[in-house]
């Protein structure tokens, strides 16, 4: 690939990085593909890093309306991370996402999502918005930090005035296995933060952490949703997951729901929230404000 021995150095460390990000026991070619993947990465990095420093101005929360399955009525939102760069262009969470996680970045990411929901649900307070509930995810470099997160989680809350009761913070399957994964849900709870499982049957389940952290909600990832309800074998996943979680004692939110037949299957077989373009699309907090007043107007037709 080279006769520049400080060349062949950076580029067998590119291969090296793109095996061991692909997990242990592996080997990987230099190529030129993966010369361009990793310097893209850096320079997303490098664009996320300096967006930060800049105090966000480009960083904005999208919030998507969960809406209890039988009466429609706005029960919650999740907050959404968004990027929309000094050139307009938007980039998606999956590009951008993992490398703040793989560089660390995700801790700092998530100190000024929770700043910034905070100053959202103020704007929202003034003009006579009171959201009942707001979800947040929690990755597992996050949850590395051990109960230090929670206390730094906690310390934001109280000096916007924000109830704790209002928050609930979303976890995977797999997260759940993190190093110091257990310690800071349990802490979580014991602070009074409700938790969820995002993404419900996509990892590596353990019915028993459902019960050690009280968890309030599962959340049955979209794959199960997408095919329904024609799909007999994911009409018969979701249908199990509902029975067990109401035998639990747990609410079951289900996502990406994007058609009625869908929205009614789940209603039929006894979920709890739907969230998905068909109850309501990710929006800004201006937008939120009227989506709400034309929730509460239907309520009361």
């Amino acid at each position: 690939d080279s006769d520049d021995p400080a060349t062949l150095m950076r580029w067998s460390e590119m291969a090296m990085y793109v095996a061991k990000s692909q997990g242990k026991s592996r080997y990987q070619f230099f190529s030129e593909q993966i010369n361009d993947k990793v310097h893209g990465e850096l320079q997303i990095e490098a664009e996320l890093r300096r967006a930060l420093r800049d105090k966000g101005s480009e960083l904005w929360i999208a919030y998507q309306p969960q809406l209890c399955t039988r009466t429609r009525r706005l029960v919650g939102v999740e907050a959404l991370m968004r990027w929309r760069t000094p050139d307009g262009k938007a980039l998606s969470p999956g590009d951008f996402i993992p490398i703040a996680e793989k560089s660390g970045l995700i801790t700092e990411i998530g100190a000024w999502l929770l700043v910034r929901i905070c100053e959202d649900l103020e704007e929202l307070r003034r003009n006579g918005i009171e959201l009942p509930k707001v979800s947040v995810n929690v990755s597992p470099r996050e949850l590395k930090q051990g109960k230090s997160v929670v206390d730094d989680i906690c310390h934001t809350l109280r000096r916007f005035g924000e109830p704790i009761e209002r928050f609930q913070f979303e976890v995977t399957e797999n997260a759940l296995m993190a190093e110091n994964g257990p310690e800071v849900l349990d802490a979580m709870r014991h602070a009074g933060f409700s938790l969820a499982i995002d993404d419900f049957g996509a990892g590596y389940s353990s019915l028993g952490y459902l019960k050690r952290f009280q968890v309030s909600a599962l959340k049955i990832d979209r794959q199960f949703i997408q095919e329904l309800p024609h799909d007999e074998e994911n009409a018969a996943i979701v249908t199990a997951v509902i029975q067990m979680s109401a035998a639990l004692g747990i609410k079951v939110v289900a996502e990406g729901v994007e058609t009625e037949a869908q929205a009614e299957f789940l209603g039929t077989h006894g979920c709890d929230v739907l969230q998905g373009y068909h109850t309501g699309r990710p929006m800004p907090p201006a937008q939120l404000a009227d989506f709400v007043r034309l929730n509460e107007a239907n309520q009361r037709a």
